[in-house]
């Protein structure tokens, strides 16, 4: 769901007053008997006072004075607030023009520096030790799963158990599972295109990798693929979780107030997705204390093995294993592996179906690598194929899944980026759209062009970062790949066919795109996630 700024405004103003409110009533029964024009003077005396010393300590003193950028920046958060919160994601793009006035190292934040050189990425996002910035980490309310984790070493910890899973092993063994659930969605598209009605295909999308995520985590399926509308609601609810990162971050106590109030006034308040996302959370839950219940016989009647069964039976501290922390944990991975890709899939068939001649490219390597339809090739022989691995280089590079920026510190090193020298200790952070959407290193960056991918193009992987890189780079990027290959050839190859016309045009016959265009795609505002122009985003198509 597209909520406007306004709501997290009014979220954050609200919990504000009550909180001011309720701290004036009780400051008044308290003081009203001993409260004087002098307590009144000295109090007001003594909070200037303190507001001065914290802006001359961090314009003068602090270790990031040494940095350029503008001095309101370094001075106070409000100013990352008025353009990420007030003026609604555009804090990336503010960053962006200050690169240009003070260079690759930018203060950005009272405690942040923004690097905007690509060749420091990989000495920032590396296997060394890097710990992650405090405020980043409790943004979406899971300050204990792996993503939310701080310390380096107990990150390491806390994702060894998971990573087995994760690899690009693992995934291969669970391709008859994402295989069978491709196929559900077909079966669900063949509906549509008998009704003639739109596919609204983000939503489908979504439907397919919650599904698949579920069955993975928990030996269940949510069954979102044949749901009405393909529960929608999901989606939405997920995107609309990010509508207030931006004051989450600056009041990060309001996530723990915000698990106090009633599901009706968080609905009031900002949505219906919010409500319908707590009740998803709260399912999670009841999943990991059912587990948690039967960890002792859970080898009886399994398809595959799962992840929680097997953290309890891990080397994991006891404490890791509790179920508030592995709730956390799961609603990560679920989330995470649910809308980022969904993202990806309905911007790469965007993208083609805008482009006709692209997408006679691909479907000609898609024919003959896969000329019958029912012998789909396995994930490791689409791998193999180069155009469609460039279509998802490009895709992946248009449409990065996590927009925001992510933050490191090097905790006992010095690091050496240009001229500067910065200390250890110091948190730096990078934008991944600003590194793909760079000129110099993508030419001509908004256009879809696959062929700077192929061997000979312009392109060079090493900028190429959806996943992140380093320690801590994203744990599910196998799984994501294998939906992407498979998903894209598997619908290409049973609903598009494509041939040239007697001028010489391509034709595309079996889907369409409905009242879809780039801008239901292209990232204008970053709100944790990439979000396209307002009101916009339903990618819907056409089958027939």
């Amino acid at each position: 769901m597209q909520r406007s700024r306004k709501s997290a405004i009014a979220f954050a103003s609200y919990i504000l007053i009550a909180a001011i409110s309720y701290c004036g009533v009780v400051a008044i029964n308290t003081y009203v008997s001993t409260l004087t024009h002098a307590t009144i003077f000295y109090s007001l005396l003594l909070l200037n006072g303190y507001t001065a010393a914290t802006i001359t300590y961090r314009l003068f003193l602090s270790p990031y004075a040494a940095f350029p950028g503008p001095k309101l920046a370094g001075a106070t958060y409000w100013y990352t607030f008025y353009y990420d919160a007030i003026k609604g994601g555009q804090y990336m793009y503010q960053i962006e023009k200050l690169h240009m006035k003070y260079g690759p190292v930018l203060r950005i934040s009272p405690n942040e520096l923004h690097i905007i050189d690509a060749d420091f990425y990989d000495v920032l996002f590396s296997q060394s030790r890097r710990n992650k910035a405090p405020t980043w980490s409790q943004a979406f309310g899971n300050p204990d799963s792996i993503f939310g984790t701080i310390d380096h070493h107990q990150h390491r910890i806390r994702r060894a158990p998971l990573n087995p899973y994760f690899s690009k092993g693992s995934i291969r063994t669970l391709e008859p599972l994402i295989r069978e659930d491709i196929s559900r969605l077909v079966s669900v598209f063949r509906d549509y295109q008998k009704t003639k009605e739109p596919v609204p295909l983000k939503a489908a999308f979504a439907a397919l990798t919650s599904d698949i995520v579920t069955q993975f985590c928990f030996m269940m399926q949510s069954d979102y693929i044949e749901a009405d509308g393909f529960n929608v609601m999901v989606l939405k609810a997920g995107e609309g979780a990010t509508d207030a990162l931006h004051v989450v971050l600056q009041f990060p106590w309001l996530v723990s107030l915000l698990k106090l109030l009633p599901d009706s006034m968080m609905a009031r308040m900002l949505g219906p997705g919010i409500g319908l996302l707590q009740d998803f959370q709260r399912h999670l839950e009841q999943q990991i204390r059912d587990i948690l219940g039967s960890r002792d016989d859970y080898r009886v009647d399994v398809k595959h093995k799962t992840i929680f069964h097997d953290i309890l039976n891990s080397n994991l501290p006891e404490q890791d294993k509790s179920a508030k922390r592995l709730s956390e944990e799961a609603q990560t991975i679920v989330s995470a592996g649910t809308v980022t890709t969904a993202t990806s899939l309905s911007g790469a068939f965007v993208y083609l179906l805008l482009d006709p001649p692209r997408l006679h490219t691909l479907m000609q390597e898609l024919e003959k690598a896969f000329p019958e339809i029912s012998k789909p090739p396995t994930h490791a022989q689409l791998e193999n194929l180069p155009y469609l691995t460039a279509v998802i280089q490009e895709t992946l590079r248009l449409g990065s899944g996590v927009s925001f920026r992510l933050t490191r510190t090097a905790p006992d090193k010095t690091l050496q980026c240009g001229d500067y020298v910065i200390p250890p200790n110091i948190n730096m952070s990078t934008h991944a759209p600003l590194i793909h959407n760079n000129p110099s290193l993508f030419p001509s960056p908004s256009t879809f062009n696959p062929e700077r991918w192929l061997p000979g193009g312009s392109a060079n992987p090493k900028y190429l970062i959806p996943y992140s890189r380093g320690s801590r780079q994203c744990l599910g990027m196998h799984l994501a790949s294998a939906e992407l290959y498979m998903t894209i050839a598997t619908i290409l190859r049973t609903f598009v066919r494509t041939e040239v016309g007697d001028d010489g045009a391509i034709i595309v016959k079996g889907m369409s795109l409905w009242e879809t265009d780039r801008r239901d795609v292209d990232m204008i505002a970053d709100i944790g996630l990439p979000r396209c122009e307002r009101g916009r985003g339903n990618v819907r198509v056409l089958l027939g």
